[in-house]
């Protein structure tokens, strides 16, 4: 539904834009349609499944092997979107405000405004995909002693012997600032509060303010897997910890990506 929503408000915008421009006004319909197809793109490709992408085993953090379970990662078409859009606003804004210093066209400066904060905002986005795709694949790791979280800029491993149960549940995200109506999550639940000792991270999870939950947490839309497998192997494994050897061969593998393994 947001991304229906999305997708018609661009279009509203970029159909806008083309008035604009059949009306003589190059530059301001330019940046309108711009603008309109980038809002619409952008909501749409947000909220859309991703790919599927099999799981495989990698190294953890602690030198052992582990389960990767892939999240979907940024495009390199979004990237070089994001960056596209970002100068062309960035460019519109330069013209704007050169319109103002020469012909005094104060109403121009509400124009340089928006042009710059959506020149921004697609500039940062393009840089925080690009320092994305730089670390390496997000996802997550189950190894034998630990479960890491790779899908945020600071990993972070939750030892099993920290974890009392994998829940899945979701949040009203239209309240929480996020740009879906409804967010699922497969969240960590901890022996210990986030603010314990231990081993326990201290802080709260990075998503807490759209999860609303403090415990390590991923968004469902982000898994490159089926999530209902992901999470009965979970559970599988925080319930039977003299299985966790599996997860450093194909065993695992096959657990998650086809649920053929017995339980």
């Amino acid at each position: 539904m947001t991304r229906v929503v999305g997708a018609l408000v661009g279009g509203a915008i970029a159909a806008a834009g083309g008035v604009s421009l059949g009306a003589g006004g190059l530059l301001p319909g330019l940046l309108l349609v711009a603008g309109g197809l980038a809002l619409g793109w952008v909501t749409w490709s947000l909220n859309t499944p991703g790919r599927r992408i099999p799981p495989r085993i990698t190294q953890t953090g602690a030198g052992d092997h582990g389960l990767f379970v892939p999240t979907q990662p940024n495009s390199p078409l979004q990237v070089i979107a994001f960056a596209v859009l970002g100068l062309l606003f960035l460019a519109g804004a330069g013209v704007l405000l050169y319109a103002v210093l020469t012909d005094s066209r104060w109403l121009s400066l509400v124009g340089v405004v928006v042009c710059l904060a959506f020149g921004v905002v697609f500039l940062v986005g393009a840089w925080a995909a690009l320092r994305s795709r730089a670390a390496g694949p997000p996802g997550i790791v189950i190894g034998t002693q630990a479960v890491e979280l790779r899908n945020r800029r600071e990993a972070v491993a939750v030892p099993w012997d920290d974890i009392t149960a994998v829940r899945a549940h979701w949040s009203g995200g239209a309240r929480r600032g996020s740009m879906n109506s409804v967010e699922n999550w497969l969240t960590l639940e901890l022996t210990h509060p986030p603010a314990g000792t231990g081993t326990t991270p201290r802080r709260k999870d990075a998503l807490a303010a759209v999860s609303g939950t403090p415990y390590p947490t991923v968004a469902v839309r982000e898994l490159a897997v089926d999530p209902e497998r992901l999470l009965e192997a979970l559970r599988f494994y925080l319930a039977n910890p003299s299985a966790r050897v599996e997860l450093a061969g194909q065993a695992a593998v096959s657990r998650v990506a086809d649920g053929t393994v017995e339980q």
